[in-house]
């Protein structure tokens, strides 16, 4: 159809379907570098969302977009002001390199937002797209096929994609988990995890992390990074989970303690960690800790960014404890992706504003 269309008598091509999942936006893409006159290649849908964002760094004729939120004239349109504000759409070239977030769902990530922002302030030529990926190897062909220079990774991917980068920062391998792509110059793909640098560096702004005790809740993904980076510095952790199961066996990992969930509230340490998803909306009212036992730990943390004042920090804060919301995890590991990314200072106080704005 496109090599009708390519051959036939019009001035423009367009060419507009379904994306089912990211290869369909590749593909999209794919046809502005394979057609010889002006042309326009979308593919709709959350999928091919990158397919309108990256239309002009492939050559496309342009891109569609809406007026105005809920005026979409297809799935996946962005609106004029998105395009404009959000992406930089009047400044993207064939030199602007790309980054993304790759997982599955990937519409409600702030990541768009913080790293445009950055790269907005610092004056840089690069744009931060969203890629929706159902499996690992889907992301990273992804990654690899459109030049992509660096990638956050989220749920489900996490894990998933060490197997298929050409290497793994030490510490990621030791966490099992990478949220981080960075691009080597000769196109080699390398791991890292930010998600215990941002904890960490959260943590340290109300702590001295060496030699002390931590009380981490939680046995998943985030308190598996969590865990991994206070030891990396020099800080002693016990865990505390609801799944017996698990949390010996992430203990046993660690190397630490593990008590009972329901127990949490015994132990004597400088700091809480939540790293478990319980005070998340909708289900802001619960609290993992009872509020009693909060004044035994000086410092308390709460990974959960939704509310930004759980239940467990007001009530943490009404015991007198030093509070650190989610927003800090998220801003600090956003910022170290930045730096592995440009080799800069992240600016953080514009990173800070563009989550806020989106709280």
């Amino acid at each position: 159809v496109v090599a009708a269309l390519d051959a036939g008598g019009g001035a423009v091509n367009k060419v507009a379907f379904l994306a089912h999942g990211p290869e369909d936006g590749l593909e999209a893409l794919d046809i502005l570098r394979a057609c010889d006159k002006p042309t326009i290649s979308l593919a709709m849908g959350e999928s091919g969302l990158l397919s309108r964002l990256l239309a002009r760094k492939f050559g496309a004729f342009g891109t569609f977009a809406s007026l105005r939120p809920g005026e979409e004239s297809a799935p996946g349109q962005p609106t004029i002001d998105q395009l404009r504000r959000l992406y930089r759409w009047d400044r993207i070239g064939p030199a602007t390199r790309v980054f993304g977030v790759v997982g599955c769902p990937v519409s409600h990530s702030m990541s768009p937002a913080i790293h445009n922002a950055a790269f907005a302030a610092c004056d840089l030529d690069k744009v931060y797209v969203a890629l929706p990926a159902s499996d690992a190897a889907g992301a990273v062909e992804a990654i690899r096929s459109l030049g992509i220079r660096g990638a956050s990774v989220t749920i489900p991917h996490k894990e998933a994609v060490i197997p298929r980068l050409d290497s793994v920062d030490p510490v990621a391998r030791r966490i099992g988990a990478v949220n981080t792509i960075v691009r080597a110059e000769d196109g080699t793909l390398h791991g890292a995890n930010t998600d215990w640098v941002g904890a960490n560096q959260a943590l340290a702004e109300a702590l001295e992390l060496a030699g002390s005790r931590v009380l981490l809740l939680g046995s998943g993904g985030s308190a598996r990074a969590i865990g991994f980076g206070l030891q990396e510095a020099g800080a002693e952790v016990i865990l505390a989970s609801r799944t017996p199961e698990k949390g010996r066996e992430l203990a046993g990992q660690l190397g630490c303690q593990w008590v009972p969930l329901d127990q949490a509230g015994e132990q004597k340490a400088d700091a809480l960690v939540n790293a478990t998803s319980v005070g998340m909306s909708p289900n802001a009212d619960a609290s993992p800790v009872p509020a009693g036992a909060l004044a035994a730990f000086p410092v308390v943390m709460d990974i959960v960014y939704s509310p930004l004042e759980t239940r467990l920090l007001r009530q943490a804060a009404a015991a007198g404890c030093r509070c650190i919301d989610g927003l800090a995890m998220l801003l600090y590991q956003g910022a170290a992706q930045f730096t592995m990314w440009t080799d800069r200072p992240a600016p953080l106080e514009v990173m800070r504003q563009a989550l806020l704005s989106r709280m």
